[in-house]
């Protein structure tokens, strides 16, 4: 299982204790034939719960020389306000035509808030589309502000703005905007660092403002208090440069200029600084700190052209990410959005339930499923071990995997953890409560599918999707004006008419099948015209409707229309179409629904005329075959005798016999596989399967001679217990007798050899024959396997020079390995050792990177 689980961990990171991260790429960035590079926006901004990105140009870069170009003005008095997507589509852009422009941030339902150097804000949509203004205070109008912040306080959006005065001034609700005058920070009238380093934490109770000012901490109130913080940083300090709080509010983030990271929890100010890592880049200010929702926070430094950035934990456990041009860090509330020039990248914690289903070396009942669904797509025995394993804790792990599928991003990850709850949940004696779960968990999942697809550009998160309403999400995407996408979420989320406007036309079609004066054709041909001209109706639910109305042929025709097999052949078994479910069932490709119909079948039919009803289609009889396989090998045998098909018959003895509890019940199993074999004239199988009972009573024997257990072992497991006991004289007699090929044979024999340290009688046997019939490097392997150098040495002295190499690499010599190559004056043989080569192995590096550079090789 360890080996099937590793490449699900190939992009995770550890970072501390049994905690990981991931970093992957969520969309190839749109903007790419705008020549958009992150350095040249003076004012960035993102929705939360991936929205979208605003962006305003620096005036101060200049234009590339060539080429399309986001539009730009020269001055952020007029500049063009460019919005994208977060797969950097291009959604809109229009120019300022106001003051000058200081920022703009996303209020909670996606409106462009723009506050300008008076403090006035200006709210627009995100087409430009003027809504309404507000001033922050005649001060802030009269002085000007330096910095100011847009903020999200519980689902409402709010503004802070910071005077040339050094004073703040609140606006808690943009929709209800009241100004408030916050409190002072003391000796604010003196230069300082602080203008950049202060963020808005939001509690239950209170709006506040953590600012530093040099090396001191301060907290501000919305009713004019003003508290000295202990910063709780042990050494002294210039002073702060940066500054963010946890999506959580409960702790913050600082850096000092000497590039300390501090952490400090907010639930208890009087207490010291929870981690104080030194990121080591003194005087080198951050672009950026963010955090990566409330476990980690994440440094961004430019240094000599490198873009790093720097993860920091509690626990001062740290990642570092590089990139290859400037970033823009997004922090969320369960991960880190990090947008680049080319790519829009995601760094998010390894969730817990993703951990326990495909961590390498998982033991939770989800792994245990995970690996048994592959195993039994793959055809493999295997996957029955797995499904003993996990079967005490079966609904358990279908839970898992469920809640793991709506954690990945990756649809081919998605449908693989789905079809393992789905196979987990077949076996469930009382399974409505999983299934339930199962069906909601797929719908919401595609809907989010759909809004991360790279035309909407919506990579939203199931933490996130969690955190809003339904309501709150079609009102994201009416403003982006995606009315067919709503529309069809809608429709398939079967909201009710006070979230979408499906119900008005169900409610129509409804009406249409009232009318009792009009054919069924006729009613169906106008349902039908107005409802195709909508995507995402369920006709369904309209057929379901007319069902209940009793015009059944009305709901046949119309569930004709219905583009879900999934939906559409139970609905064709509740209305008695048995044929017509079984014909959808296979043109839709899905094994699962025509599973489901022939199951219907066979416990409404009897069986007789079921299996006459299923053989006239092969597809379908194949599958029914399968599932006979697995769940009723009783039933398959009296398909097989009725059909004549001896060979196939036979086949139903193998699995017996390997279940039987006794050896003549399973040699009495194989007999009648032998005999239907023979009057099949399938001399193959007939052949495999003498010889299987050859080596169970041959196995039978040497049970009696050696009283140990030998029945059930194959023929290699066999022969290497007997070469275990010593039987030289039976192994041999034993080889000959099963044809196995002398290459086999030594190998097995010298392993064995070398397990039991018996050193001379494996130097008898490599002198047995003029030639060894495997090479000699393999005995000193064999010997270094199990501990014994010297014996190993003796042995790799009369092997050739390349299998030599070979071995001493493979045995951890390397500095012997080096030399010979240094001898060999081989660069390729010097590269493979020091492709093994770790830190420590410093020496040996340096010996053959001298003889490389010896030899004119860089």
């Amino acid at each position: 299982m360890t080996m099937a689980m590793q490449n699900f961990t190939d992009n995770w990171s550890p970072f501390g204790f049994d905690v990981y991260y991931r970093k992957f790429e969520l969309y190839q960035m749109g903007w790419q034939k705008f020549n958009v590079d992150i350095s040249d926006f003076a004012i960035i901004s993102v929705a939360k719960n991936g929205g979208n990105i605003v962006v305003v140009r620096d005036d101060r870069k200049k234009q590339p020389p060539s080429g399309p170009e986001v539009p730009h003005t020269t001055a952020l008095i007029r500049p063009n306000i460019v919005v994208f997507s977060a797969a950097g589509r291009l959604v809109w852009q229009f120019a300022w035509n106001s003051g000058p422009l200081m920022q703009i941030g996303w209020s909670t339902i996606n409106e462009l808030v723009c506050i300008q150097d008076d403090g006035r804000v200006l709210l627009y949509d995100m087409f430009g589309t003027f809504i309404r203004t507000f001033g922050t205070g005649q001060e802030a109008a009269d002085v000007r502000i330096t910095d100011c912040r847009i903020f999200e306080n519980k689902s409402q959006t709010g503004v802070i703005v910071l005077t040339e005065t050094r004073k703040f001034f609140l606006v808690s609700n943009i929709d209800n905007p009241t100004v408030r005058a916050m409190g002072d920070v003391p000796g604010g009238n003196t230069p300082s660092l602080f203008r950049r380093c202060w963020s808005v934490v939001c509690s239950e109770k209170d709006i506040n403002v953590y600012i530093t000012k040099d090396s001191d901490l301060y907290c501000l109130n919305k009713i004019g208090q003003v508290q000295e913080i202990p910063s709780g940083i042990s050494e002294n300090t210039k002073g702060f440069v940066a500054l963010s709080a946890s999506p959580n509010q409960k702790s913050i983030a600082l850096v000092t200029a000497e590039g300390v990271v501090v952490i400090k929890s907010l639930e208890d100010v009087d207490s010291g600084a929870v981690c104080q890592f030194d990121a080591k880049c003194p005087d080198n200010q951050p672009k950026q700190l963010a955090w990566c929702g409330n476990g980690a926070v994440v440094g961004y430094w430019e240094n000599n052209g490198s873009h790093i950035l720097l993860m920091v934990g509690p626990k001062k456990d740290w990642i570092n990410f590089r990139f290859d041009s400037s970033v823009h860090l997004v922090p969320e509330i369960d991960s880190l959005r990090v947008i680049t020039r080319d790519t829009h990248d995601l760094i998010q914690k390894v969730p817990a339930v993703t951990m326990q289903v495909m961590k390498v070396g998982s033991m939770a009942p989800g792994a245990y499923l995970l690996e048994a669904c592959r195993e039994y797509e793959a055809l493999s025995y295997k996957a029955d071990e797995y499904l003993k394993l996990v079967k005490p804790n079966l609904e358990e792990a279908t839970m898992q995997c469920i809640d793991a599928a709506v954690q990945e991003f990756e649809v081919s990850m998605q449908k693989l953890l789905f079809r393992a709850a789905a196979f987990g949940k077949t076996f469930l004696e009382n399974k409505t409560a999983v299934t339930d779960n199962f069906v909601s968990t797929c719908k919401y999942l595609r809907v989010l599918n759909a809004l991360r697809h790279y035309l909407y550009g919506m990579p939203v998160t199931w933490r996130q999707f969690q955190s809003e309403t339904i309501t709150s999400l079609l009102d994201r995407l009416v403003a982006r004006r995606q009315f067919e996408l709503a529309y069809r979420v809608c429709s398939y989320l079967e909201l009710p008419a006070s979230q979408g406007v499906s119900r008005i036309l169900l409610n129509w079609s409804s009406y249409k099948m009232n009318q009792r004066n009009e054919s069924d054709e006729d009613v169906a041909g106008a349902i039908i015209g107005k409802l195709e001209k909508t995507p995402g109706i369920s006709f369904a639910e309209c057929a379901r409707n007319a069902r209940a109305l009793g015009r059944l042929s009305l709901a046949v025709e119309l569930l004709e229309r219905e583009p879900s097999a999934q939906l559409q052949v139970p609905l064709l078994l509740e209305f008695g179409k048995d044929e017509l479910a079984l014909s959808k069932a296979i043109q839709s490709g899905n094994s699962d629904l025509v599973y489901d119909v022939i199951l219907y079948l066979k416990s409404k039919l009897g069986t007789a005329e079921f299996l006459m009803r299923i053989r006239s289609n092969r597809e379908v009889f194949a599958l029914f075959v399968k599932y006979c396989k697995e769940f009723n090998p009783k039933l398959l045998r009296d398909l097989f005798i009725q059909e004549d098909w001896r060979s196939e018959e036979a086949f139903t003895f193998i699995p017996e016999s390997f279940e039987a509890l006794s050896v003549p019940e399973q040699l009495s199993a194989l007999q009648n596989a032998v005999e239907r074999f023979d009057h099949a004239k399938d001399d193959f199988n007939k052949k495999i399967t003498e010889d299987q009972i050859k080596l169970i009573r041959h196995q039978v024997k040497l049970e009696e001679k050696f009283a140990k257990k030998f029945v059930g072992l194959t023929v290699h497991k066999t022969l290497e217990a007997l070469l275990q006991d010593s039987q030289w004289k039976l192994a041999e007699e034993f080889k000959k007798d099963y044809q196995m090929s002398d290459r086999h044979f030594w190998f097995l024999k010298v392993e064995v050899l070398a397990r039991l340290k018996q050193w001379e009688e494996l130097e008898k046997f490599m002198r047995s024959a003029r030639k060894p019939v495997i090479g000699l490097e393999h005995f000193a392997l064999a010997a270094h396997k199990y501990g014994n150098v010297v014996e190993a040495q003796k042995y790799l002295l009369k092997v050739d020079d390349e299998q030599k190499l070979r071995c001493m690499l493979k045995m951890g010599m390397l500095d012997e390995a080096a030399d010979l190559a240094i001898k060999q004056k081989d660069p390729v043989a010097m590269g493979a050792v020091l492709d093994k080569c770790r830190r420590e192995d410093s020496a040996v590096t340096a010996k053959l990177q001298a003889a490389k550079t010896g030899l004119g090789y860089t």
